[in-house]
């Protein structure tokens, strides 16, 4: 196909303003700042609205400054989409590149990993041990007492079953480490599993949840199996509705505020609306830190502390 001179000349007159069009729209809505390793869906719905804000101002410019449209509508929208496919698409594919293709030379030197915790974070976990080539890990698969995700993947990696199939699916998958995120378990079946293992010489390392995690720079450190963890009993769902009928307009003495489990009794019996909340502790400053946060929560007009 033959392009004329006019159409040639129109196309290199009318290209510096549309380039300073998007480039300026791009600057200001902050699609040009966007880290190209992380983009993110977020980062795809900007680059949409970016592109669609420069479209319409291009098509505003061409019918307010021209005689006639220069551009055909036909035209404009293909800038549109192919704006969005080339530079979100080179974004994407680098991305891809930094977490498909280059951590995967490195996956035959890392120890293949169960994982118990999907569902709490354990997804977020696993892409970002995939993605540091420097970790021991890899992870091959979920353990989850939902039947209903067996069979399933998150990311690629497969719900291969319950918790008491460790041994099973570590001896197909050649795995000789179990990664538990902290809390999942209750104490009983954390003991259950923790003796499968050791029969099977399956190491069980505990990971931080994953909001701790990412309080931060991501810093992926295991620990052993603690007493604690073994200790933990399941959650008690508790009726709130009778506490708060006793506790509603009264006066409640809390002695030992400032530990960890009588701090966390005043939020509870803060909530439930009592006339005066006295916090008694021997420990000053432990009273000081329970008395601030209940005024950071809007209780410090119910509250006294008192040193005893």
């Amino acid at each position: 196909m033959v392009i004329s001179s006019n159409v040639r000349d129109d196309f290199w007159k009318m290209l510096p303003w549309i380039l300073a069009i998007k480039l300026t729209i791009f600057h200001l809505i902050g699609s040009l700042h966007g880290w190209w390793r992380y983009i993110t869906f977020t980062d795809l719905a900007i680059l949409l609205r970016t592109s669609t804000v420069a479209t319409i101002l291009i098509a505003a410019v061409d019918y307010l400054f021209s005689e006639q449209y220069q551009i055909p509508r036909s035209v404009l929208l293909m800038d549109w989409g192919i704006t969005i496919l080339l530079v979100g698409g080179l974004r994407s594919v680098y991305r891809l590149s930094q977490e498909m293709m280059w951590p995967s030379q490195s996956l035959n030197d890392r120890k293949p990993t169960l994982l118990i915790g999907a569902l709490q974070g354990g997804e977020l976990l696993a892409r970002q041990i995939h993605c540091h080539p420097n970790l021991d890990f890899h992870i091959v698969g979920f353990l989850d007492d939902d039947e209903h995700k067996h069979g399933l993947r998150i990311g690629g990696i497969p719900f291969l079953g319950g918790p008491e199939d460790v041994v099973e699916h570590a001896r197909i998958h050649d795995a000789k480490d179990l990664l538990v995120i902290s809390n999942v378990l209750p104490g009983q079946q954390l003991r259950e599993l923790v003796d499968r293992c050791e029969r099977a010489k399956i190491r069980v390392k505990m990971v931080p949840p994953v909001d701790e995690l990412i309080n931060g720079s991501f810093r992926f450190q295991t620990r052993d199996v603690e007493i604690n963890d073994l200790l933990r009993r399941d959650p008690i769902e508790l009726d709130s509705k009778p506490v708060r009928e006793m506790l509603q307009g009264r006066r409640v003495v809390v002695t030992g505020a400032g530990g960890s489990i009588g701090s966390e009794i005043c939020r509870q019996i803060a909530r439930c609306e009592p006339a005066q909340l006295i916090l008694v502790e021997r420990a000053e400053n432990a009273l000081f830190l329970i008395d601030r946060e209940m005024k950071i929560r809007d209780y410090g007009d119910i509250c006294v502390p008192f040193v005893a």
